[in-house]
Parts: C-alpha cells; structure tokens; sequence
C-alpha cells in the first residue's frame, strides 16, 4: 500500500483526482469514486488505491477537437 502526501484534489460528484507528492520523484495523480460521506477519508482512499492518471494524457484528449 502506497502513503504519499497529499497536495491537491478535485472532483466531480464522488469521482475525484488526487494529487500527491512522494518522498522522492514527481507528484502523481490518481482518479478514483469515494464514499461521498467524508472527503478526507475518500481522498485518503483515491490516494492509496485509485487509478494512475497521466496529464500528457489528458492534455492529449482535451486538445482533440471535437
């Protein structure tokens, strides 16, 4: 299980993007769907267990047109 400090967090509805610093490297994001009870606890939960998100990537897909 991963620990990292959390620096940042945004979401939408219960699905949230965490960001997070490690003790050594870049910081790292990860997406994930919480609780919707305790925002600590769900950002906790998507820190430790969400899935890998990569900005190139979402730059990429936001950079398409439509």
């Amino acid at each position: 299980m991963r620990e990292y400090n959390v620096v940042d967090s945004i979401w939408f509805n219960n699905v949230g993007i965490v960001r997070v610093r490690p003790e050594v490297g870049e910081d790292k994001f990860y997406m994930g769907h919480g609780a919707g009870f305790d925002e600590k606890e769900d950002v906790r939960y998507i820190a430790t267990w969400g899935t890998p998100v990569y900005p190139e990537v979402l730059k990429y897909f936001f950079a398409r047109e439509l």
